[in-house]
């Protein structure tokens, strides 16, 4: 018999290995974290904590709690890609914990609360972003933090059990305002707004208190951003403020970010892929939780208000969600929670006999299948990983040696699959996954990476540096301004005009790095002068572009190709 203590360490032992294992292997790259790698490494190096930058620029999209954490990590541990990523490895690895600690709360028991963490901590969106240098998991870690204390909080009985879990509630709504701005408070007000009206209707009572203790604690959160909003006025003035304020606040949800605007049934299309491999438990997990709430015995137990308590958490969000004119797939983060805990605490009722109970025959027949599909997952898992590593052209010893241990535990399953024993299947179906997980990350992404990161063009930059040459860069986008950033520690001149660039590229031991894409684009304008007759000293390929290192050719005429 497995206790909950001894659950609890499982699953400590398992978020550590799917979050921290070989983080510094992939490379950076994408559009989000050489620009966020970028801006932490300015704050590192230049020590502006007031007002963040990207390459001397002002960058206020978000405040700045996320930057903070990963400039102290960089300066700590250098600038490399695990220290980029560390900040979210810890806020996933946290919010792993805080589901466990939440669904025990409300009444799961050990197994089911360890099914909940280790369906969030591999729900591919969750797991993905707990793995990359980005904001949305540090907010997603803090909003999963509200929820625990908040819930803890009514369940509070004496005096100092409720100021402790106020000031952690409070603590959590702070860190999720400062790490992404008002949807922090946001999200977690309307589903907790929600949850307390229905709560207080279907008793016939309105109860203050709960109501009071949010909106108290709310207030609170703001004072942490406040100090910050106001040295921020001190420093950089007005125009600054309105930029933090309102723009970056009220402007995403309006629509004012334009590279953000998608349709109404954007995140109905972005959901099926980024709760998987859960996405086909998770219909019967809302019916369990609705059945939950409505039963028989609705209002008796602290159980039913939890299942009320996580449709809210899902449900009302997600519908604001879809509202706004802002959309991207990490806003569902903070959501996948409650997803999780209804989905664990499912199975675990069904395993322990307390679901189907008035269909036996039926609930038979779904753990027989069990008993021989997840032994033939456990073997389809590594199989398809060794697949996908040759297609890939990937294979080496790290993938060898992982898809070997998968294998491994397939064979373990199928011993347990004929020995009938149940739990050992399931456990060998979860080290799977683990092994999985660590496997696509550490071969087939850290891989691609090599071939799409900055990491090799800025390598050999540093060398030009060091033999006295001057690299500036042409027209960069954020991404390669903060690349510039993490990996040279300095800040690099840059310019967006043809006339600027030319001049550039007049100057003795002068060397532009700039897109091939944005080359072609600037010969096609007519009334722009094309740059001067020049030589590339240098390319590198990033994605679907090359950068080019360039200087001045010989001949200062006018490109012909």
């Amino acid at each position: 018999q497995v206790s909950p203590r001894q659950f609890f360490q499982l699953l400590l032992l398992f978020a550590a290995l799917i979050f921290f294992t070989g983080i510094n292997s992939r490379w950076l790259y994408g559009s989000d974290e050489p620009r966020v790698a970028g801006i932490a490494a300015e704050i590192a190096v230049y020590g502006n904590w007031v007002e963040p930058a990207l390459n001397g620029k002002p960058f206020l999209e978000k405040p700045p709690l996320y930057l903070w954490a990963d400039a102290v990590s960089q300066k700590i541990f250098g600038s490399t890609p695990g220290a980029a990523k560390l900040p979210s490895a810890i806020s996933a690895f946290l919010g792993v914990l805080a589901v466990f600690a939440l669904a025990r709360a409300m009444g799961a028991s050990g197994f089911g609360a360890f099914l909940a963490g280790v369906i969030l901590a591999t729900s591919a969106q969750y797991w993905n972003n707990g793995r990359k240098c980005m904001i949305d998991m540090m907010l997603a870690a803090f909003i999963i933090g509200v929820f625990w204390t908040f819930f803890q909080l009514t369940r509070a009985e004496t005096r100092k059990r409720k100021i402790a879990w106020f000031i952690g509630l409070t603590l959590t709504l702070a860190g999720a305002l400062f790490s992404k701005g008002l949807v922090g408070v946001a999200i977690p007000a309307v589903a907790v707004g929600g949850w307390l009206f229905i709560r207080d209707i279907s008793n016939r009572k309105w109860a203050p208190a709960a109501w009071l203790q949010f909106a108290a604690a709310t207030v609170l959160a703001f004072i942490p951003v406040a100090i910050w909003v106001y040295m921020l006025y001190r420093q950089a003035g007005y125009d600054a403020v309105y930029t933090v304020v309102w723009t970056n606040n009220f402007g995403r949800f309006t629509g004012s970010h334009a590279e953000h605007i998608e349709p109404l049934y954007y995140y109905l299309l972005k959901l099926p892929g980024q709760f998987q491999p859960w996405l086909l438990l998770l219909p019967f997990a809302l019916y369990y939780s609705v059945r939950k709430f409505i039963g028989k015995e609705y209002g008796r137990t602290e159980s039913h208000y939890g299942h009320l308590y996580l449709l809210c958490w899902l449900f009302i969000p997600y519908l604001l969600l879809h509202i706004s004119a802002g959309k991207r797939q990490v806003y569902l983060l903070p959501l996948y929670g409650a997803a999780a805990i209804m989905t664990g605490m499912m199975i675990s009722d069904f395993f322990a006999g307390r679901l189907l109970t008035d269909k036996p025959a039926l609930r038979q027949q779904i753990i027989y299948h069990l008993a021989w599909l997840l032994p033939l997952a456990t073997l389809l898992l590594p199989l398809g990983l060794l697949t996908a590593n040759i297609v890939a052209g990937t294979v080496n010893l790290i993938a060898i040696v992982l898809v070997m241990t998968g294998l491994a535990l397939a064979l373990f399953s199928f011993q347990a699959w004929r020995a009938k024993n149940l739990t050992n299947i399931i456990g060998g179906f979860i080290l799977a996954l683990l092994v999985g997980f660590i496997t696509v990350d550490m071969t087939i992404r850290t891989v691609k990476s090599r071939r799409y990161a900055y990491r090799t063009g800025f390598a050999y930059c540093r060398q030009q540096l060091q033999a006295g040459k001057n690299v500036v860069l042409y027209s960069p986008a954020e991404r390669l301004s903060g690349a510039a950033l993490f990996y040279l520690r300095r800040r690099l001149k840059s310019g967006y005009s043809v006339e600027w660039a030319n001049r550039q590229l007049l100057k003795p031991n002068m060397l532009l790095l700039v897109s091939d894409q944005y080359l072609a684009k600037v010969a096609e304008r007519e009334k722009l002068p094309k740059l001067i007759k020049y030589a590339v000293v240098k390319s590198f390929a990033q994605k679907k572009e090359y950068l080019l290192l360039i200087t001045a050719a010989k001949n200062q005429s006018n490109r012909a190709d």
